[in-house]
């Protein structure tokens, strides 16, 4: 009797964390990206909206304490 691989389910990721993975000076920045790292190594497919994408422009083109270092 074999078993099939059963795919995991998808994550719909909220903006914040897409911004928190994305600017190193915010406090949970290396939590956002480790949790990330982990959905992405177990094979879960990542869901975003286009609503998701306009708040993290947003959120990272107004001036702000957290002045992101992009590379």
């Amino acid at each position: 009797m074999t078993t099939a691989a059963v795919a995991p389910e998808p994550v719909f990721v909220d903006t914040n964390v897409v911004v928190y993975a994305a600017v190193p000076a915010f406090p949970l920045h290396v939590d956002a990206r480790m949790r990330l790292t982990e959905l992405e190594a177990a094979g879960v497919c990542l869901w975003i909206s286009r609503q998701t994408l306009r708040e993290y422009l947003s959120a990272l083109s107004r001036p702000s304490a957290y002045s992101p270092q992009f590379q």
